[in-house]
């Protein structure tokens, strides 16, 4: 099949692009910490204020796994290793 060739390799070119250097390279500020918006152009990091016409939140994400007794021992897929 070359469905899962290809999907690999898409995750592979976002994880490329993805990391701080790669995104700052095309023009972008990169700011790691806890944000609130001040108002409509402004952003509070930290206690940090940051103006701009545009934000960008990446706040991530990592799979929950429910707590189920046994899950521990069982196979079972989450976003991380489905497309293993």
């Amino acid at each position: 099949s070359r469905v899962m060739p290809h999907v690999k390799s898409i995750v592979k070119e976002i994880a490329r692009d993805s990391d701080k250097e790669s995104i700052e390279k095309k023009g972008i500020t990169v700011i790691k910490g806890a944000a609130r918006f001040v108002d409509k152009y402004t952003i509070a990091v930290d206690g940090k204020q940051i103006r701009s016409k545009k934000f960008i939140i990446a706040t991530g994400a990592r799979p929950f796994v429910p707590p189920i007794s046994g899950i521990d021992q069982v196979p079972y897929m989450t976003s991380d290793n489905v497309f293993d």
